[in-house]
Order: structure tokens, then C-alpha cells, then sequence
């Protein structure tokens, strides 16, 4: 049950009050909605790699930044997913400090999240613009 509480400072804003069981379910639907997001970017990361135009066209630099970039999704996948697997073998009991740990780790993985979006934007666009230069480095 969902509780109604207004905030300290007397203004009309209200805070909702939730069990340990609703934050538990909220902090799951959360990772829920990034995971499959960043599965997704770090799927096409690695399909890139064997794509042709990849090992022709990118310098080692590139290709470099394009490992930086691939890793970064994959650091924030794991943030995203470590508080799930780490309750099923530990406890597998619903607690405050599951809840802090759970919601600071999804929120640490929107840099890496961040970071590793614009470096596979970045190398990605090298591809595609080499690639209509047929290949061509300019």
C-alpha cells in the first residue's frame, strides 16, 4: 500500500511511502528497462567487429576506442545486473541495504552507460563514413 505523505517543508509536493516489498519490485522493473537497452547496444558492438569494413577501414587507434567503448557496456551491464544475481545467492531475502545497493548501482551504470553509447556513436560514424568513401582514409 502506497502511503501520502507531504514533505517536511509544508509545500503541496507529496512523498509516497512504499513497503519493502513494492521497493524491491520498483528497483526490479527498473534494471528491467535498462537491461534489455544495454544487451542491445553491446550486441551491436560485437556484430561490428565482424563486419568487414571494420577490420578494413578502422586504424588501430579506432579499433582501440571501439574496445573502450564495448567495454564500458559491458561494465554497465554487470552494474545493472550484479544486485539481482548477488540477492539469489546470498540471502534471497528483501532488505534496505539490497534496495540502497540496488538502486546506487543502476544509477553508477548510466556513465559507463553513457560513455560507451558515445564512443560506438563515435566509431561507428568512422565506419559508415569510410565506408562511402569506398573505404578510401582521408
Amino acid at each position: 500500500m502506497v502511503k501520502k505523505t507531504p514533505r517536511q517543508s509544508g509545500s503541496q509536493h507529496f512523498q509516497y511511502r512504499q513497503s519493502l516489498g513494492q521497493q524491491v519490485n520498483t528497483v526490479q522493473q527498473e534494471a528491467r528497462m535498462v537491461l534489455p537497452g544495454v544487451q542491445a547496444l553491446f550486441g551491436f558492438q560485437l556484430v561490428a567487429v565482424f563486419n568487414d569494413g571494420f577490420q578494413r577501414v578502422l586504424s588501430e587507434t579506432e579499433k582501440g576506442i571501439h574496445l573502450a567503448a564495448v567495454l564500458q557496456v559491458a561494465v554497465a551491464a554487470v552494474l545493472v545486473m550484479a544486485p539481482a544475481a548477488d540477492n539469489r545467492q546470498a540471502t534471497h531475502q528483501m532488505s534496505e541495504q539490497f534496495i540502497r545497493l540496488a538502486g546506487n548501482f543502476t544509477s553508477w551504470a548510466r556513465a559507463p552507460l553513457a560513455l560507451g553509447t558515445c564512443l560506438a556513436i563515435e566509431s561507428g560514424a568512422w565506419v559508415t563514413a569510410a565506408a562511402g568513401r569506398g573505404g578510401a582514409r582521408g
